[in-house]
């Protein structure tokens, strides 16, 4: 046994818990595996000492306490190319003693018949959720924000494209790897941005068409799901109707009023608005000398 661990047997302790009696050898004992001798083995442990407590049943199972008192069930194997490993499988305040006979039978069946290797596998099983979520579309699409062909955008262009992503389409979409993103996500994504708009929702389509492209141009994905006509019509109202005498006299008439509602509300000075009046006057065939009706008078009428 390795110096740095004081196995369970007959010298250290005459009566190990659960187990049949043994003469005095230095074969560590092996203790049925139950609940109640893992919960003994616990509480009558030795402070600031390692220990290790051997099952029977199954081969290499045991449980060890730590000298701060963490009980783990750990299996001792062999490794295919011949050298012994120890694997933890899980803490004993976590898992049950059913559930820790279940995954070792199950870790050394995989061992025997496929050469499976249980530390390997739980390390490509970590390296490969680590992957999914450095490559999920806010990963993806921070990247794209950074990247150096950005940084010479405008302030308030980079400003309102980081103010779509965080308000409209993060919540959505932004956790989801970007290899499990299909058209009928996206879509679905952009049907609940029109909620606040149909300029908003095409905005973000556009966005995330954008860093698709990207992407793929830097080799991170392959296919761009957001390639689809745009899905809502933003066009601005085209005035209709031509200028034509009514509406140049509500003009004239109309603006002096809201020229001075305005230099009042925001407190222009009074020569500030008397010049603009008198430019518009010009520009719409005013004489420069007619006098304003009073404002409370204009607007009774």
């Amino acid at each position: 046994m390795s110096e740095n661990f004081s196995d369970f047997h007959p010298a250290t302790q005459p009566n190990p818990i659960g187990a049949s009696k043994h003469s005095a050898n230095l074969t560590p004992p092996k203790i049925t595996l139950t609940q109640k001798a893992v919960d003994q083995a616990i509480a009558q442990r030795t402070q600031g000492q390692r220990r290790r407590y051997w099952f029977a049943g199954i081969e290499g199972l045991y449980l060890q306490i730590t000298p701060n008192g963490c009980a783990s069930y750990c299996l001792r194997y062999t490794r295919p190319d011949g050298n012994k490993a120890e694997y933890t499988i899980g803490r004993a305040s976590r898992i049950t003693t059913e559930m820790a006979r279940k995954a070792a039978r199950e870790h050394l069946s995989a061992l025997t018949l496929h050469g499976t290797d249980p530390i390997e596998a739980r390390r490509a099983k970590t390296a490969e959720a680590k992957a999914r979520k450095l490559h999920t579309f806010k990963a993806l699409a921070d990247a794209y924000m950074d990247a150096a062909e950005n940084r010479s955008l405008a302030e308030r262009t980079t400003y309102l494209r980081r103010w779509m992503l965080v308000t409209y389409i993060y919540p959505r979409i932004g956790d989801r790897p970007v290899d499990d993103l299909r058209r009928r996500d996206i879509k679905e994504c952009l049907r609940e941005i029109q909620a606040h708009g149909d300029r908003s929702a095409n905005m973000a389509h556009g966005l995330i068409k954008s860093v698709f492209n990207w992407a793929i141009d830097e080799d991170r994905c392959e296919t761009n799901p957001a390639i689809f006509r745009k899905m809502f019509d933003d066009t601005p109202v085209r005035r209709v109707g031509k200028l034509n005498d009514e509406r140049v006299f509500t003009m004239r008439f109309w603006f002096p009023i809201r020229l001075r509602v305005a230099s009042h509300r925001f407190k222009l000075p009074a020569t500030i608005w008397r010049r603009r009046l008198g430019t518009e006057r010009k520009r719409l065939g005013m004489r420069a000398n007619r006098k304003l009706r009073p404002h409370g008078r204009c607007s009774q009428r």
